[in-house]
């Protein structure tokens, strides 16, 4: 048993390392990833995880490839550290600032909410690096210390909360995708996936009875619930800043995917097209599409700021008996 734990604490030392080490030669394209691939193997045969072999799938990749795979979620949690402490505000566009700066920024900061918090700089370094390894940040040395600048994904990570100097950087194309960060990642969204197992080993719903939702099973609420409450106003303003985001992006595909002009003097029903935002994306580009977008009563009636520009048709596309006539989209 010893010798077996003796040989699990080498392997996972070996992958952990030799995983970094790929990483490292393949961004400098170094002759030493050669020399890793055969480091590895010798390794993994005299701890016997592997029979001797020269294929490149062999197992000690796929060992690395694993734990690369399922150490993924530190990834996630060290970019909602950074978000979270405005890490990438501090650091700012077009600057490289030193551990111990940033250091006591984020002490200064978070002892004016309460006077006794302290930074660990040494757990701050471990995650600084860790995300320059997975590119958000640069690290190079500077005056005997280590210093962090952004890199051009670390620079979508600056929020639109950041102080008055910070906020003149930005200029009007740069979007801030740390709602991402923040909606991805916040706990509630985060602990859903742990309510999972639970979901899909559930009993089949019963009737009028929806299966409890992975969300509720971790939360112990209904996801519309939580997001409707006033306490959780931040989570929801995460959440709409972060579908406005990808909404954008969506609505920009959908106008440059189709030849659109094959329909002109034609008309369009957008099926489920809620608020008609794709409908009205498309007749701002091509005009000559008469654009509908339908969806139920409920959706429509809501809707505080109707188009003016599409027509919001109120119907159920599973029942046909209650969607306008064909006549209304000639």
């Amino acid at each position: 048993m010893k010798d077996f734990y003796s040989k699990s604490v080498q392997l996972l030392a070996f992958v952990t390392v030799s995983s970094l080490k790929v990483r490292i030669a393949s961004s400098l394209r170094s002759p030493s990833l050669r020399w890793h691939d055969r480091y590895r193997r010798n390794v993994a045969r005299n701890l016997g995880v592997v029979p001797s072999s020269d294929d490149p799938h062999s197992a000690p990749d796929a060992v690395a490839n694993l734990m690369l795979l399922a150490s993924r979620h530190c990834t996630s949690q060290a970019l909602y550290i950074a978000v979270q402490l405005r890490i990438p505000d501090i650091i700012g566009i077009s600057h490289c600032k030193s551990l111990s700066a940033i250091s006591a920024r984020i002490t200064r900061e978070q002892q004016a909410v309460a006077p006794n918090n302290n930074i660990d700089s040494d757990a701050l370094l471990r995650v600084l690096r860790l995300l320059a390894l997975e590119g958000i940040l640069h690290e190079v040395r500077m005056s005997g210390e280590w210093a962090f600048s952004l890199t051009a994904t670390g620079a979508l990570l600056r929020q639109p909360t950041a102080t008055a100097q910070q906020m003149s950087e930005h200029t009007q194309q740069e979007a801030s995708w740390a709602s991402l960060i923040q909606h991805w990642m916040e706990p509630p969204l985060w602990n859903a996936w742990t309510g999972m197992p639970s979901y899909l080993v559930t009993q089949h719903q019963i009737c009028d009875h929806p299966k409890t939702t992975p969300f509720a099973i971790a939360n112990g609420i209904a996801v519309d619930e939580f997001y409707g409450r006033r306490e959780n106003c931040d989570s929801l303003r995460y959440a709409n800043a972060f579908v406005g985001l990808v909404t954008d992006l969506e609505l920009q595909a959908c106008v440059e995917g189709f030849d659109w002009q094959t329909l002109s003097a034609k008309s369009v029903v957008d099926l489920g097209g809620h608020d008609g935002a794709v409908m009205k994306a498309v007749q701002g580009a091509y005009p000559d599409v008469t654009c509908f977008s339908l969806d139920r009563p409920s959706v429509v009636e809501l809707l505080s700021t109707p188009s003016t520009s599409v027509t919001l048709l109120g119907g159920n596309l599973f029942n046909s008996s209650t969607s306008p006539q064909p006549t209304q989209f000639s």
